[in-house]
């Protein structure tokens, strides 16, 4: 499926979508559950309802200062053990 083929099936929906494992982990701890999974270019797409709840953890999640450090930080790690192999 193509970016544009998927835009046009949600389009009007519903539904959010994100590959962000992190975005996915966050709203999971929330509470905010995905209601589905889609493949898409070899990535998981997970699928949410959009809702009050969902936009106010996910602005929650982007105006987090402590765990946007912690992420930049993981994701440097991550690199440096990736680097390592």
């Amino acid at each position: 499926m193509k970016a544009a083929q998927l835009e046009n099936q949600l389009e009007g929906s519903n539904i959010f979508y994100t590959s962000s494992i992190h975005l996915v982990s966050y709203l999971d701890s929330k509470g905010v559950r995905y209601v589905g999974i889609n493949k898409f270019n070899d990535k998981n797409l997970f699928l949410f309802e959009r809702n009050e709840e969902l936009q106010n953890n996910m602005n929650a999640y982007h105006a987090d200062k402590n765990l946007k450090s912690f992420l930049e930080s993981f994701k440097k790690i991550k690199g440096v053990l990736s680097s390592s192999k």
